[in-house]
C-alpha cells in the first residue's frame, strides 16, 4: 500500500491505484460481512433469550461474548476506509488514514477472539466436569491471555514512534521489516488457529459422551463445529499473509485479509453462540416428523446456571404455571440427564441430582405446610 506511483496529487503527494480487482474485493467485502454479520446475530439473540428468559441466568460468559461481538462491529467499522469500490486513484492522505485504521483494527480483532475464546471456555465449564477436563480449559484461558498479552505489547512497541508502524511519511523510524512482521503474524496465526481447533473439538468431546440419543449428539456437535470454520478462514489468511511481501497489489491483497479477518470472527461469534439453537431446530424437526429426543426440547446444558459448573442450573420456560414440586423435580433430572457424561465426573453428577431431590422435597414440604 505503500508503493508511489507516477501520480501525484496537488502538493506533490504520490497517489495510489485502486485496481479493478481491489474495488471487486472491497465490494465482496461487504457483500459477505454484511450477510454473515446477520447470520450471526441469530443465534446470538437466541443466547440472550435462553439466558434471560424466563429467569435471569447471565454468566461472565455471556458477558464476555457480547464484548467479542461488539468489538467484532467496531473492527469491521475499521476496516471501512479501505473499502474503495471503483478502480482509479486516491490520493495520499486518504491512503495513509486506511492503513492507520487497519492497523488499529489488528489489537480490536484480538481482544475479540480472546474475549470469544474465553466464553466459551467458561461455556464448557458449565457442565459438571473432571478435573482434567476442567485443568485443559484454564489452561486454554491462560494461553489466550499470555497470547494477548505478548502480541498487543509487539503490535504497539515495535515501531518507534509508535505511530510510524501505519505513516509511511515518517522518515526516521525503527521498525522490524517485512519478514519479521510476516513471520510474528504466522506463529500468532498458528497458535490461534490451534486454540480455535481445540475449542471446537473440546465440546465435541464432551457433549458426545452425554448420555443422550444419537441425533441429538449429532445435532449439539454440528452445531458447536461451527468453530471449525473459524479455522478455516485463519488458515485462509496466514497463506494471504504469506503472499504479501511479493505481491503486486498489496491494496487488494489487504482486502482479502480483512475480509478473512471478519470472517473468522463472526464464524467464532456464531459458533460460540450456536449450542442455543439446539431446541428450535429440535422443535423444528419434531413438527417435521424427525424427533430427536423423547423429552422437552428446550432442555439442555446452555440453560445452566454459571454458579460452580454445579447441574442445579433452572430450565428455561419448561416449568408451568402452577406445576408442582414434582414436575420441577422431574424437569430438573431431565436437565442433569442432559448433562452428565456417560463417562467421568459421574460423582459430580449423582451429588447434583440428590442435591435437586433434597431442595425439591424441602420447598414440597414447605408449600404443604403454607396450605395446612
Amino acid at each position: 500500500m505503500s508503493d508511489a506511483h507516477n501520480n501525484t496529487d496537488s502538493t506533490g503527494a504520490p497517489m495510489i491505484e485502486i485496481t479493478a480487482q481491489a474495488a471487486y474485493l472491497a465490494r465482496v467485502h461487504v457483500g459477505v460481512t454484511v450477510v454473515l454479520l446477520a447470520v450471526c446475530l441469530v443465534p446470538f439473540v437466541a443466547r440472550v433469550h435462553v439466558r434471560i428468559s424466563p429467569v435471569w441466568r447471565v454468566g461472565l460468559d455471556d458477558w464476555l461474548i457480547l464484548a467479542g461481538l461488539l468489538c467484532v462491529i467496531a473492527d469491521w467499522g475499521l476496516l471501512q476506509k479501505e473499502l474503495v469500490f471503483s478502480p482509479g486513484f486516491i490520493d495520499w492522505a486518504q491512503a495513509m488514514v486506511a492503513v492507520r485504521q487497519a492497523y488499529l483494527a489488528i489489537p480490536v480483532w484480538l481482544l475479540s477472539m480472546s474475549l470469544i475464546k474465553w466464553s466459551v471456555a467458561l461455556t464448557l465449564l458449565r457442565i459438571p466436569l473432571g478435573r482434567l477436563w476442567r485443568a485443559f480449559l484454564y489452561c486454554i484461558m491462560a494461553i489466550q491471555a499470555v497470547f494477548f498479552v505478548c502480541d498487543f505489547v509487539y503490535i504497539f512497541a515495535k515501531c518507534h514512534p509508535v505511530r510510524a508502524a501505519w505513516d509511511f511519511s515518517i522518515r526516521e523510524r525503527r521498525c522490524p521489516d517485512t519478514d519479521t512482521d510476516v513471520l510474528v503474524s504466522n506463529i500468532g496465526s498458528g497458535l490461534n488457529i490451534a486454540m480455535d481447533v481445540l475449542l471446537s473439538l473440546a465440546p465435541m468431546a464432551v457433549l458426545w459422551n452425554l448420555r443422550r440419543p444419537a441425533r441429538e449428539r449429532v445435532l449439539v456437535c454440528f452445531l458447536t463445529g461451527i468453530g471449525l470454520l473459524a479455522s478455516v478462514s485463519s488458515v485462509m489468511k496466514m497463506v494471504t499473509m504469506l503472499s504479501w511481501a511479493p505481491t503486486r497489489d498489496p491494496w487488494a491483497a489487504s482486502m482479502v485479509i480483512g475480509t478473512w479477518t471478519i470472517l473468522e470472527q463472526l464464524l467464532a461469534v456464531t459458533a460460540a453462540c450456536s449450542p442455543s439453537l439446539k431446541g428450535p431446530i429440535q422443535r423444528m424437526l419434531s413438527r417435521c416428523g424427525v424427533p430427536i429426543t423423547n423429552y422437552d426440547s428446550r432442555i439442555s446444558f446452555i440453560n445452566m446456571s454459571s454458579r460452580d459448573g454445579n447441574a442445579h442450573g433452572k430450565v428455561c420456560g419448561t416449568g408451568r404455571r402452577g406445576a408442582g414440586p414434582a414436575h420441577e423435580v422431574e424437569v430438573e433430572v431431565a436437565a442433569a440427564a442432559d448433562v452428565a457424561p456417560a463417562r467421568g465426573a459421574r460423582e459430580a453428577y449423582d451429588d447434583a441430582l440428590r442435591k435437586m431431590k433434597m431442595e425439591a422435597t424441602s420447598s414440597a414440604s414447605r408449600e404443604l405446610k403454607k396450605e395446612i
